[in-house]
C-alpha cells in the first residue's frame, strides 16, 4: 500500500505543534508495517528529509491576497466582514497540495491522501486528485474556537460551513476519540457509519529517558504547551501560584511558546503581563521557569526531572503531551475533557480533574508531590498503557486495516 500524508511541517520533531508529531508518529508505524508513505509538507524546516517528503511552500496558486492587504482587512471591517481571508487559506492550502500531489503521482500512483479537517480543504482537493480523501478529525472549529475564546461571527459560521461539507462530503473519515467523532456527529445531524476512532500514536522514547523517581526533583512541575486560552496556561499558572504560596520550594518550568493569554472580554495579555497581574509576590516570580519552545530532545530531561506533568487544556481531542507525558513514564494531572478521559483513568496512569477549576487542578497536584508511590503508579501504569493501546505499531495496525477496508469498499 502507498498512501500520502499532509502534514503542517517536516521533520516532525522541528515542529511544535500535533498534527506534525502525529504524522511523525504515524508514518514510523505505517513503515514499519510494510505501508509506503509520502509526505505532503506545508513548511520543511531543518533536518532528516528524506526524498519522499514535497515541500509545499511555494507551490499551487500564488494567495490573491496579501500580507498587507490582509491587515487593511483588519483595521477597515470587523472580523464578521472577513470571510474572505478564512477562503484564502483554504484554496492556498489545497492548491499547494493538489500540486504535490502531482508531483508524487509523476512516479508512483498512491492508494490515498490522509490529511487534516482544518478550513475544509480537503473539498477543494479531493474534487481535483484520483484516489480517496481520508480526512482526520484533528479539530473542528466548532470546538477549537470555543476553546480559543474567538467569536462567533460570520466568519466563525463560514468556516463551520466549509469544514462541514469536507467532513460530510469525506470518503473515508477517522477520528482520534469517541467524544470527538459524537460531538462531529451531533453537530452536524450525521450518523457517519463510514467513520473509525482510530487513537493518536504515543512517540517511541528511549529507555533512558523514561522517568524514574531516584532522579526527580521533588519541588518541580512540568508544563508544556502554548501559553494561549487554549492550552490553559493560565490556568496552570494560577494553580502554580496557589501551591507556592503554601511551598516554598516549588517550582513550575513552563515550555512552550508565548501566543498571548486571550482575557474573557477578549483582551490580549502576553505571558509576563499575565504573571505580573496574577501575583506580586517576587519569591513566587522567582520560582516561575519560562524556556520558551524547545525540540524535544530537550524537553525529555526536564520529563526525567519534573514530579508530574501538569496538563491545563480548556478542552483537548487527543493530546500529544498528554501521550508524551505517559511514554515517559511521567506521573500526569490532567483536565476530564474531550479525548483525555479516554487515554487517563483516574488514580490508575494519572489523575484527572474538572476542566478550568484551578482549584482542583492544585490540589490533584498537591495530591501527586506528596504521595510519591502514588506518583510512581501512575508512571509505570501509564507506560503500560502507552505499549498496549498507543504505540506506533499498534496504532499504525490499525491504521493500515482501516485504509485496507475503505478502498476494498470503494472498489
Amino acid at each position: 500500500m502507498k498512501v500520502v500524508l499532509v502534514s503542517p511541517g517536516w521533520p516532525a520533531e522541528a515542529f511544535a505543534n500535533g498534527i506534525a508529531s502525529y504524522i511523525g508518529n504515524l508514518r514510523r508505524g505505517l513503515e514499519n508495517d510494510g505501508v509506503q508513505s509520502w509526505v505532503l509538507a506545508q513548511s520543511v524546516g531543518r533536518g532528516d528529509v528524506d526524498c519522499r517528503v514535497v515541500d509545499l511552500s511555494g507551490l499551487g496558486e500564488p494567495p490573491r491576497i496579501s500580507r498587507s492587504l490582509r491587515r487593511l482587512y483588519q483595521r477597515v471591517f470587523s472580523s464578521s466582514d472577513c470571510t474572505t481571508w478564512t477562503d484564502e487559506v483554504r484554496n492556498r492550502q489545497a492548491s499547494a497540495i493538489i500540486a504535490g500531489y502531482a508531483r508524487v503521482r509523476q512516479s508512483v500512483k498512491p492508494d490515498l491522501i490522509e490529511m487534516d479537517d482544518s478550513f475544509g480543504a480537503a473539498s477543494l482537493v479531493a474534487a481535483k486528485v484520483d484516489v480517496p480523501v481520508v480526512v482526520r478529525l484533528h479539530g473542528p472549529y466548532f470546538l477549537t474556537a470555543v476553546a480559543m475564546g474567538a467569536p462567533r461571527d460570520a466568519a466563525y459560521r463560514h468556516r463551520l460551513e466549509n469544514e462541514r461539507q469536507a467532513i460530510l462530503g469525506a470518503q473515508g473519515l477517522t477520528s482520534p476519540s469517541a467524544d470527538l467523532l459524537e460531538g462531529v456527529r451531533g453537530e452536524y445531524g450525521e450518523a457517519l457509519p463510514h467513520a473509525r476512532v482510530i487513537p493518536n500514536p504515543a512517540p517511541d522514547v528511549a529507555a533512558t529517558n523514561v522517568w524514574g523517581s531516584a532522579e526527580v526533583d521533588p519541588n518541580l512541575v512540568l508544563f508544556v504547551g502554548r501559553f494561549d486560552r487554549h492550552k490553559g496556561g493560565d490556568l496552570a499558572i494560577q494553580a502554580f501560584v496557589r501551591l507556592a504560596r503554601e511551598r516554598p520550594s516549588l517550582r513550575l518550568a513552563f515550555v512552550g511558546p508565548d501566543r498571548n493569554y486571550s482575557t474573557d472580554d477578549g483582551r490580549p495579555l502576553g505571558l509576563q503581563e499575565f504573571l505580573a497581574e496574577t501575583t506580586q509576590d517576587e519569591s513566587i516570580l522567582s520560582r516561575f521557569e519560562f524556556h520558551g519552545q524547545l525540540p524535544a530532545a530537550e524537553i525529555a530531561p526536564l520529563r526525567r526531572k519534573a514530579a508530574l506533568t501538569l496538563v491545563a487544556s480548556r478542552w483537548e481531542n487527543f493530546p500529544m503531551t498528554v501521550l508524551e507525558a505517559l511514554a515517559h513514564g511521567s506521573p500526569l494531572v490532567a483536565p476530564a475533557t474531550g479525548g483525555i478521559a479516554e487515554i487517563v483513568t483516574h488514580e490508575q496512569n494519572g489523575l484527572l480533574f474538572e476542566p478550568e477549576n484551578v482549584e482542583a487542578m492544585a490540589s490533584n497536584v498537591a495530591r501527586l508531590l506528596d504521595a510519591p508511590e502514588l506518583a510512581a503508579s501512575c508512571g509505570s501504569q501509564g507506560l503500560e498503557t502507552i505499549r498496549t493501546r498507543f504505540s506506533v505499531d499498534v496504532v499504525a495496525r490499525q491504521t493500515r486495516e482501516y485504509y485496507e477496508n475503505l478502498l476494498q469498499s470503494l472498489s
